[in-house]
């Protein structure tokens, strides 16, 4: 896994309190472990670790942490 994704496990760990390890790719995105306000953090943390925007809506689409980095990947390119 490459370090700015490896920023990204922490970041949602540390939206959703719990460890990091805790975290992989299959964990789900979704309305019941993001509130808005953790949705918008996660936009924010995004946009800083690699100069992308998305929006929610594609955050809600991509289920998991895996089709949130596939998301960013097409995203980046």
């Amino acid at each position: 896994m490459i370090e700015k994704h490896k920023k990204l496990i922490i970041k949602i760990s540390d939206i959703v309190e719990t460890d990091s390890i805790n975290i992989d790719e299959n964990f789900i995105i979704n309305d019941s472990n993001l509130d808005s306000l953790s949705i918008l953090t996660l936009m924010s943390a995004i946009d800083q670790i690699y100069q992308i925007k998305i929006t929610i809506e594609q955050i809600n689409s991509s289920k998991n942490v895996a089709g949130l980095i596939d998301l960013i990947e097409k995203k980046s390119i």
